[in-house]
């Protein structure tokens, strides 16, 4: 939307119009962690796994990272098998 006011503007057309790599930024993070947390749903998953998906989905790794913070998923040793990310299991207060 382009909205004009009354005073002299600071820049130029192109820079007013151009895409906020702000934005961009938010929108990734935003779609990796909906990724996240739809893969992790039926349960945890092994990170090197993860990573393998996330690069074939074009989605970098610490963007990721990020993603796992944002959505309150955590991670874990599992055994000598390495680690995995999995959703934290909500605590139900105590009666």
């Amino acid at each position: 939307m382009l909205v004009w006011e009354s005073g002299s503007v600071d820049i130029r057309a192109e820079e007013a119009l151009a895409p906020h790599a702000d934005d961009d930024i938010g929108r990734e993070r935003n779609e990796a962690a909906d990724w996240l947390r739809d893969r992790l749903r039926a349960g945890a998953v092994p990170s090197s796994e993860l990573r393998r998906e996330a690069k074939i989905n074009g989605i970098a790794w610490r963007t990721l990272q990020r993603a796992k913070s944002k959505i309150g998923a955590r991670s874990f040793k599992n055994g000598q098998s390495g680690w995995s990310w999995g959703m934290q299991e909500r605590q139900l207060p105590l009666s």
